[in-house]
């Protein structure tokens, strides 16, 4: 898939987890980035997305449901990278 000039989904060599690439430069998530900074990373009290909804939205684009179109697999991804930080924080 080529990227865009607005960015795109990369996966994080660091944690592993999928973070939105806007800049060619960019080689980690800010949590991994701000981490070897030896800074700590922002903090929310309250996730974007509620812990349920994203159950629900992976199980909808989940790939399984989508002919294992690189879309599916890619929102996916993201999700359950959103997942992760929630619950992980």
């Amino acid at each position: 898939m080529p990227e865009s000039s607005s960015g795109t989904n990369a996966i994080c060599p660091e944690c592993g987890g999928v973070y939105f690439k806007k800049e060619n430069w960019q080689k980690l998530c800010l949590k991994c980035y701000l981490r070897k900074k030896g800074k700590a990373a922002p903090t929310t009290h309250e996730p974007l997305i509620p812990v349920d909804m994203l159950r629900r939205l992976i199980q909808l684009c989940h790939p399984d449901k989508h002919r294992g179109s690189e879309c599916a697999k890619l929102a996916t991804q993201w999700l359950l990278a959103m997942r992760e930080q929630c619950t992980h924080g």
